[in-house]
Parts: C-alpha cells; structure tokens; sequence
C-alpha cells in the first residue's frame, strides 16, 4: 500500500467521525427541549463540521476524495438513535446517546492513529485535535446524564 494510501485512510476516518458527529447532533436537535443542552450541542456541532471542513481541505492537497459513511449505515444510524429517543426524548437520554456514539467514534480514531506511522503532522494534527475536541464535548455531556 502506498503512502497516500495510508494518509487517506486515517484522514478518512477524521473525515467519517466528525461528519458522523455532526450529523447525529443535527438529528436529535428536534428533540432537544433544555435550551442550554440544546447550545451546547449546537457548540459541539460546529467543532465538528469545522473538523470536517479542515479534512476535506487536506483531502484537496491529496487529489483525493472524501470516502462517505454508506447511506444504510448512516440510514440505520438515525433510525436506532430516534427509536431510543420515543420512549424517551430526555435530556439525559440524549446526552447519553452523544456520549455512546463518541465514544464509538473515539475508539475507532485511535485505533486508526496507532496504526498511522506519523508521516503526514497536518493529518495527524488533525486527528489529535478531533480526539481531544471528542473528549473534551463527552466530559461536557456528563453533567446532562
């Protein structure tokens, strides 16, 4: 496998978690009702697009394309996660949704990044900043459990 291989496959996986991330913020915004959780989510949003955004740009210097999330996938995503909020549409439910999903999300960075072999600092910076922004918004989600 070549060099630009390996680059874009940890970049992918920015690319994949911070869209992710975003995505599901953006489907249960409808059942947020605590206006503070809900600006709080908002903020997470934005760090994640902007991560997002920051991938693709490193994508462009590759001459390659961002690998989208499979439509079933993300499909099957949004459909677990709002059948988790009928029952019940809490802050605390949602929060603990967030939470799961990061952690899914971070698990899987970090493997990914163990594996990288450091050459490209941009990427690896990035992945550093995605890590630390995960962590950094599941500490906040805590105090809404």
């Amino acid at each position: 496998m070549n060099d630009q291989n390996i680059h874009t496959q940890l970049l992918n996986t920015i690319y994949q978690t911070s869209s992710t991330a975003f995505q599901i913020i953006d489907n249960l915004e409808i059942k947020m009702q605590d206006e503070t959780f809900k600006t709080i989510a908002k903020k997470h949003r934005t760090e994640y697009k902007q991560i997002c955004d920051d991938s693709i740009g490193i994508f462009i210097k590759y001459g390659k394309d961002e690998k989208e999330v499979p439509g079933i996938t993300k499909l099957a995503g949004n459909i677990i996660n709002m059948i988790k909020t009928i029952k019940d549409d809490s802050t605390s439910n949602i929060a603990k949704i967030l939470t799961e999903e990061g952690n899914k999300g971070l698990l899987n960075l970090r493997e990914k990044l163990n594996k990288y072999n450091d050459e490209d600092k941009e990427i690896v910076k990035l992945a550093e900043k995605l890590i630390k922004t995960m962590e950094e918004n599941i500490d906040n989600l805590k105090e809404h459990l």
